[in-house]
């Protein structure tokens, strides 16, 4: 068994999972410590999914929105550690959400629409899938406006 230094992920010999009473557990165990998969992508800045989030919610209720963004990132992360935001800019009503994987970007955008509305765009290649990103990773970029 392995667990994570920086965060409360553990290895159970197939996958990496996130709960921190069982990190805790494994820890107090001598358990191997090392770096996961996400906070590996999350110190090499790799980039899976983009959200260009635009509308004037995110100025008037931008302290709402960030706690949304944040608690969706700990649900998700509970059901797949990997499920991480890199990085919030914020530009007035103009927002710029990196994540670690595709599918956090696509469900962050998701939750932006069915809390507060708007237009969603997803865009992938001719095969269904997010582009490639520079490390040859599979990204997308997904766009939320509100109307």
């Amino acid at each position: 068994m392995k667990v994570c230094r920086n965060c409360p992920s553990f290895h159970d010999g197939k996958k990496w999972a996130m709960n921190r009473q069982k990190w805790e557990e494994l820890r107090k165990q001598g358990a191997e410590e090392v770096l996961c998969e996400a906070c590996r992508r999350i110190r090499d800045r790799v980039v899976g999914g983009i959200v260009y989030a635009e509308g004037p919610v995110l100025e008037e209720r931008r302290d709402e929105v960030i706690r949304m963004l944040r608690r969706e990132e700990e649900i998700e992360s509970g059901r797949n550690h990997l499920c991480r935001i890199l990085e919030i800019q914020q530009e007035g009503p103009r927002w710029t959400i990196t994540t670690i994987n595709q599918w956090m970007a696509l469900h962050i955008a998701k939750q932006l629409r069915k809390a507060f509305k708007g237009r969603l765009e997803v865009e992938r290649d001719a095969s269904g899938r997010g582009g490639r990103g520079s490390r040859g990773r599979e990204e997308i970029v997904v766009k939320w406006y509100q109307a």
